[in-house]
């Protein structure tokens, strides 16, 4: 009986300690990462970075971005109605600019509709640093494309930041 009540104990233990060690996402942040329908089409046309392909109505490649002139990334803090109008012509959840911030990737990838999720965040004084990764799964292994645009954009709260910094783990 006496085993019977330890080992309960130590399951307990184990299960409590797995709820310990979860790794929460500070800052309430959620990344969404396939989102470009979102996007205002005029802000995606002045945020072209390079090495992307882009293509027109009837899918016939009309630019590639190799120029030296076109940035490898660009990223965007939203913190006001103003600005999100700029850039988005909607966002399926609700943004309190008051309580909430949107921090807007637009990149380069040669990855189609595979999403990203957030692997760190890290604040440096005035400088947020979000480390994204690739979800890799079988159904959605060996689809690699043309190199594309793509966005991310982290919903999270409303910080005093004034830059913020990507990076692919």
């Amino acid at each position: 009986m006496a085993k019977k009540f330890f080992m309960l104990g130590m399951l307990t233990i184990m299960a409590l300690s797995l709820v310990a060690c979860e790794n929460k996402i500070p800052y309430n942040a959620v990344l969404y990462s396939n989102i470009k329908e979102w996007m205002n089409e005029e802000f995606l046309k002045e945020n072209l970075t390079r090495g992307c392909y882009y293509f027109n109505d009837e899918g016939e490649v009309v630019t590639i971005a190799n120029s030296k002139s076109y940035p490898i990334a660009v990223t965007k803090i939203v913190k006001n109605t103003a600005d999100f109008d700029e850039i988005f012509s909607e966002f399926q959840p609700d943004v309190d600019f008051a309580k909430e911030m949107l921090l807007v990737y637009v990149f380069t990838a040669p990855t189609g509709i595979q999403p990203y999720r957030i692997a760190n965040i890290a604040l440096d004084d005035v400088v947020i640093k979000i480390q994204y990764k690739l979800e890799k799964s079988p159904a959605n292994s060996g689809t690699a494309s043309v190199p594309l645009q793509r966005v991310l954009v982290v919903k999270m709260d409303n910080l005093s930041i004034e830059a913020a910094e990507f990076t692919k783990e």
